[in-house]
């Protein structure tokens, strides 16, 4: 929890990593506060939203053309763990030729990219507990 909040105060210029860090500090405080957490329950979830958030990760793309000529792609949030590219003479044959290239993963980044999303998950079902409670909580009676 003290982690993620340090890593979110450093990084609060930079979005990906200022919500890596809010996170962090959200599965945290989750893991702290809400007790007794149905693990049956939960770990299914986690799983869940740990696979669809790191695939969904992907959808978001870029790219860039760099140094005479350089074409990059990539894929994925909160951390880039898909990439291609190529050089070429020209900027078209530089794209042509990244097009052509298989992607290629970092297995560092896309573990750390599943840890984010396993503590998003943490954090949706820490919020869906305690909704959950909180709902079935009975009001005070008044005499």
């Amino acid at each position: 929890m003290l982690l993620g909040g340090f890593w979110a105060l450093a990084n609060l210029g930079l979005w990906n990593n200022f919500v890596i860090g809010v996170v962090m500090a959200g599965a945290g405080l989750v893991l702290v506060l809400v007790r007794p957490l149905r693990w049956r329950l939960a770990g299914p979830v986690i799983a869940l939203v740990t696979v669809v958030g790191s695939l969904a990760g992907t959808l978001r793309r870029d790219y860039y053309v760099c140094c005479m000529f350089g074409y990059n792609m990539w894929r994925g949030w909160p951390l880039v763990w898909l990439n291609r590219g190529a050089d070429g003479d020209t900027e078209q044959e530089a794209r042509r030729l990244a097009l052509q290239q298989h992607w290629s993963a970092d297995p560092t980044r896309l573990t750390i990219a599943m840890v984010f999303w396993a503590c998003a998950g943490l954090v949706v079902v820490g919020v869906v507990t305690l909704a959950a409670r909180r709902a079935t909580r009975r009001p005070h009676q008044s005499e």
